[in-house]
C-alpha cells in the first residue's frame, strides 16, 4: 500500500493564516494545546492537519475570552461526544454572561456621563 506523505505547514505560514504572531503559536506549544514537529534547527516548526485544526479551534475561543486552561481542558475531550458539548456551552455561558455585565458597566458609567451633561 503505498500512503502519501503527510502535509505539515510552516509556523510562520500557519501563524499568518491565524492572523496571530509566531510567538502565540509557540506559547500554544508551550502550554501543551498542540505539538510541532521540530526541524534539524530546533526553531523550525512544522503542524500536520490535525494541529492546524486544533490551532484554528485554540484561536477561535481565545478569540471570545476562554482561558488557556479551560481550552486544555477542552481540547483534551473528544469532540463529538456530549460531554464536550455541555463543557463548551458551559465555558461559553460563563464568557456571555461576564462580557454581559461588562456591556452593563458600560452602560451604566455612560448613562451616568450623560446625565452630567456629557456626551
Amino acid at each position: 500500500m503505498n500512503t502519501l506523505p503527510s502535509i505539515r505547514v510552516g509556523i510562520g505560514h500557519l501563524a499568518r493564516r491565524l492572523g496571530v504572531s509566531i510567538r502565540t503559536l509557540r506559547f500554544y506549544e508551550e502550554a501543551g494545546l498542540v505539538q510541532a514537529e521540530r526541524g534539524r534547527r530546533r526553531e523550525e516548526r512544522t503542524f500536520d492537519a490535525d494541529e492546524c485544526r486544533t490551532l484554528e479551534q485554540v484561536v477561535a475561543l481565545r478569540a471570545v475570552g476562554l482561558s488557556v486552561r479551560q481550552i486544555g481542558e477542552l481540547i483534551a475531550i473528544d469532540q463529538d461526544t456530549e460531554d464536550y458539548r455541555a463543557k463548551l456551552a458551559a465555558a461559553l455561558s460563563q464568557v456571555l454572561a461576564e462580557k454581559i455585565r461588562e456591556v452593563r458597566a458600560i452602560e451604566h458609567l455612560l448613562s451616568s456621563a450623560r446625565a452630567s451633561g456629557v456626551e
